[in-house]
């Protein structure tokens, strides 16, 4: 089994050269790594500018290559350009620091991960939670089951692992913990400050809360003294229910629609829905397309009226059933944008 190396510390990183030299004994190992530090670049890749590459020696032999480019960069050049051999697993770290919460939106040590799953390349984010005399030796072993976990099992497509270890010594660590992301993040502030000329410039600082979520989260379980493996996949697709998805929906097609009104059918958007298009241009052909509409289980009514009075009368009818006309938008004088919605939906989450 081969292993590619990687992270956003920089290729000089003790954290780094730890991994090398717990992995290198077992595996061939190869490094291909930002050559200066790159921490905070999230997934970042070099467009404006050409990555260079050059061949880093250590104790007088060959160790690997510094890229002038991202992680991101690296993963994607290693596998593309500068090994001979694909990798069977990418590790990217050691860390200086941990990787939690919303923090791995920012991580060059996880995008390089990310990056190698969506690679196709079982991967994997390695991060202690430490910035000050730092002792690698226990992640570095542990890395070793991450390693023998993604060779024997690997991950489900695009999924790569999210690993984070306590800086504690190896016998107050209490054992292994698989987590969700929390939502923990930084409490931000720009430093203000002024060079010798008179130009003002700003550092930005901050620090993370204590993470108050629940012990599923990495922070939290991290915080405790466990080893918090999180499962990431690079599809930031969020769910939302389907009444949430139908008031979207509505303000951005109220601004395309001419005319008439139809409700968004079953196989499309709104389940057990019908379309209603078209409708008899009277009031009342009005009132029995919108009646028909929430009958067979509409969520949602969008369309436009000709005229106030049939807005008028629309209000009348819905507000009899229980539902409500949401958000009227006039485009002119002469016709009104609609939707109904059922009397619980308020707003958008």
């Amino acid at each position: 089994m081969r292993i590619l190396l990687t992270n956003d510390d920089g290729i000089h990183a003790p954290g780094l050269h730890a991994l090398y030299r717990a992995l290198s004994s077992d595996f061939p190992v190869d490094i291909v790594a930002p050559e200066v530090e790159m921490s905070a670049v999230g997934h970042a890749i070099s467009l404006s500018r050409p990555l260079r590459v050059k061949k880093v020696r250590k104790e007088s032999r060959f160790y690997g290559y510094a890229v002038s480019g991202t992680p991101a960069d690296c993963v994607k050049i290693a596998l593309q350009e500068l090994l001979d051999q694909p990798p069977d697993v990418i590790l990217s770290g050691i860390n200086l620091g941990s990787n939690t919460g919303v923090d791995i939106l920012y991580s060059g040590t996880v995008s390089a991960a990310t990056e190698g799953a969506f690679m196709g390349i079982r991967s994997a984010a390695i991060s202690l939670d430490t910035r000050e005399n730092p002792d690698f030796t226990f992640a570095a072993r542990f890395s070793k089951h991450i390693v023998d976990f993604l060779g024997r099992h690997g991950l489900r497509d695009g999924t790569a692992l999210n690993v984070n270890i306590p800086s504690c010594p190896a016998g107050r660590i209490k054992g292994v913990r698989f987590t969700r992301q929390g939502m923990s993040r930084y409490v931000e502030k720009y430093e203000r400050r002024v060079d010798p000329r008179g130009n003002v410039y700003y550092w930005l600082s901050g620090e993370i809360p204590m993470d108050n979520g629940t012990p599923d989260t990495d922070g939290l379980a991290l915080r405790e003294g466990w080893v918090s493996i999180t499962p990431i996949h690079y599809d930031l697709t969020c769910s939302l229910p389907c009444h949430n998805r139908t008031i979207i929906l509505f303000y951005l097609r109220t601004l395309l629609s001419k005319n008439g009104i139809y409700c968004w059918a079953g196989e499309r958007d709104v389940p057990g829905a019908a379309s209603f298009w078209p409708w008899n241009r009277t009031v009342q052909g009005l009132k029995s397309a919108v009646s028909g509409a929430m009958d067979g289980g509409a969520n949602v009514v969008e369309g436009i009226c000709r005229s106030p009075a049939r807005e008028f009368q629309i209000y009348n009818l819905v507000s009899k059933r229980g539902f409500s006309v949401c958000n009227q938008l006039k485009s002119n004088h002469e016709s009104v944008h609609f939707a109904i919605f059922p009397m619980y939906v308020t707003t958008v989450s």
